[in-house]
This record gives C-alpha cells, sequence and structure tokens, in this order.
C-alpha cells in the first residue's frame, strides 16, 4: 500500500491535508514533525496517525524528505511513498465540463490514491495537477509525462536509493532538483490530471515560510540552475497569489529535454 506522509511545521493545529483523507488513509500517514514540537503531537498518535520526530539536525523541507526516504521501511510498507504538503485541499475534474473541477469528495480522494499507487507500478515519479493552471490538462488524457510535479510527491523508494538520489542538495526547490535528477537518469514521471490539488497561498506562516526568505529563494534557484545546466534558466517572476505580489528569483525548467538527454547520453 502506498504509504502517506505529511512533512509539517508550525500547524499542528491546522492538518488540512490530514484531515481532507478518508480514515482509511489516515489510518496509512505519518505525520513528520520538527524536534522541537514532538509534545504537540500526542493527540494525533492517539486517533491512530502515525508521527516521525526528525533530529534537530533535519531543519529543513529538503532534509526532512531526505529523512522519510532514509527512514521508510519498505519491507513493512512497501517501496511506494507519496509525501504531501501539509496545506492541501483536493478537487475532482468534472466530465460534464473538463476545463472545471468540483470539491473532491471522500471517494474521490480515495480513486485519487488508488490511482498514484498503480501509476507507480509503471514509473518511479508521480503527483496530481496542481489547482492553479489545472485546466489547461482538459484534454491532455489521465496522464502527462515529463512535467512539473509539485506538492503532491509520490515516489518509488527502492529507485532512490538505488540511483542515490538525494533531497538534500540545495536547501529551496529540493522537489524539482529530485525531479530533474529522476528524468536525467532516463525514469520518466506521470503527472494524473483527473484530480488536483491546491493550498491557500504560498510561503503562507508555518512550513517552509519560517526560513524561505526571498535570498534563500534566490539561492535555490540558482543552485538548481548550477545543477542542471543547460535544463534550467533563472527568471524573475511576480504572481498575485504568491510571495504577496513580490517578484522573486525563480526558475524555467524544461523538463522535457531533460529526460530526452537521458536518451542521448547527454548528461
Amino acid at each position: 500500500m502506498l504509504r502517506i506522509y505529511i512533512p509539517t511545521f508550525g500547524r499542528s493545529e491546522d492538518q488540512k491535508t490530514l484531515h481532507e483523507l478518508p480514515p482509511k488513509l489516515r489510518a496509512n500517514t505519518t505525520l513528520v514533525v520538527d524536534s522541537r514540537e514532538k509534545k504537540l503531537y500526542g493527540k494525533y498518535l492517539d486517533e491512530g496517525v502515525g508521527v516521525l520526530v526528525c533530529p534537530p539536525s533535519v531543519n529543513t523541507i529538503g532534509k526532512v524528505r531526505q529523512y522519510v526516504v532514509e527512514r521508510h521501511a519498505v519491507e513493512v510498507h512497501g517501496p511506494k511513498i507519496v509525501m504531501l504538503d501539509d496545506d492541501l485541499g483536493f478537487c475532482t475534474r468534472r466530465t460534464d465540463d473538463p476545463g472545471k473541477f468540483l470539491a473532491s469528495t471522500q471517494k474521490d480522494i480515495a480513486a485519487l490514491f488508488a490511482a498514484l499507487e498503480k501509476t507507480l507500478g509503471k514509473y518511479a515519479h508521480a503527483g496530481v495537477c496542481a489547482r492553479e493552471g489545472g485546466n489547461r490538462f482538459a484534454e491532455s488524457g489521465p496522464i502527462v509525462e515529463c512535467t512539473r510535479l509539485l506538492r503532491l510527491l509520490a515516489y518509488d523508494v527502492e529507485v532512490f536509493r538505488r540511483e542515490k538520489i538525494r533531497f538534500d542538495r540545495i536547501i529551496i526547490m529540493e522537489d524539482f532538483d529530485v525531479a530533474l535528477q529522476l528524468l536525467r537518469k532516463g525514469y520518466k514521471n506521470a503527472l494524473l490530471t483527473g484530480w488536483c490539488q491546491g493550498q491557500g497561498s504560498s510561503n503562507a506562516p508555518g512550513g517552509c515560510s519560517t526560513y524561505r526568505t526571498m535570498e534563500k529563494q534566490r539561492e535555490g534557484a540558482l543552485g538548481l540552475a548550477k545543477l542542471h545546466e543547460p535544463f534550467v534558466r533563472v527568471v524573475e517572476k511576480t504572481t498575485k497569489g504568491a510571495w504577496n505580489g513580490q517578484t522573486r528569483t525563480d526558475c524555467t525548467v524544461y523538463w522535457k529535454k531533460a529526460y530526452d538527454s537521458s536518451q542521448r547520453g547527454v548528461k
């Protein structure tokens, strides 16, 4: 079964993603918490939710994700995992008007995770389309390959370990780094388009916002570009919802070109 991990910080009383999940999925979920907040999560243990406490040195999201990969017990839970941001809501694509979505029911969410588990039988990494821009995939079919994954990240841990893929090489944009590592080694990813996931706003209080400054964002973007030249281009972006409308250093990533390079022997 697909094991669910939710890294979280500063939101012990507001576990939005966890409470979106049906009871059967919550019972197969582990909250991954900071050592300073250990005492705040006992109530979730009482509810049957797992709690994994990170050591003090594991204090950024990249290090947390790496810790999950290293600690995940394949012999107990199998190799398939999914990591989710802790502030997600889910929607399901309408069949009568595919460019639009409806709020997901518990049955819809169960179907989403069943589809993710099945998809990981063929792909090393998978995800679900983001709410913003999700209408673009209305006519794309159920799966889009070699594209951006964010916020909901499903992986085959055995591939990670075999290929020595790591999350902790850069402090910001570590999820993009991992996707590019896998693509450049010849592993396509799969984006499921029948559902979408979204959050209230980027860099909201709690979570990574406690250390993700403009300077760290720039450092991550430049680091990603250095690690994956020529498949990443550094750009300046301004969006209404993210970062309170501030202009930030970001990246344009050429996902398909990164995968194609693996087929030509270009690293």
